[in-house]
């Protein structure tokens, strides 16, 4: 739309400045301006494209580089809840160990406990009788 203008301006300007100028002078310099104007256009829309092309580019990097990144970081922190959860199950099979000689230990104190309860009892009962 701007190009538009700026053309439709530097030819009203041409005309006014070329009233002296033949027509056909005149018809030469509209020409030579619709073709700078139309390459001007076309060398903004090849570095548009260019630049497009190149912020595509670096987009699709930087999304690689971070999908890669997380993917990355997400195995190292499954690795970590592995570990974690390994030493978990190997603390829990030492502690279950350690739970039952624990209860074998209290068997066994509650037996003599109870062994020398019957003994006192007996004792008791032979001597009141």
């Amino acid at each position: 739309m701007a190009a538009r203008q700026t053309k439709k301006k530097a030819i009203s300007k041409r005309e006014a400045s070329d009233e002296g100028v033949g027509s056909s002078q005149r018809s030469l310099d509209e020409d030579l301006n619709l073709k700078i104007f139309a390459e001007m256009r076309a060398r903004r829309t090849k570095r548009q494209k260019k630049v497009q092309s190149e912020f595509r580019e670096e987009t699709e990097k930087a999304i690689e580089e971070l999908r890669v990144d997380t993917v990355s970081k997400f195995r190292k922190h499954l690795d970590d809840i592995t570990n974690m959860h390994n030493i978990f199950r190997q603390e829990q099979v030492t502690i279950q160990a350690e739970i039952r000689e624990l209860w074998v230990e209290v068997a066994k104190t509650h037996s003599k406990f109870m062994v020398r309860l019957l003994r006192h009892y007996k004792a008791f009962w032979s001597k009141s009788r």
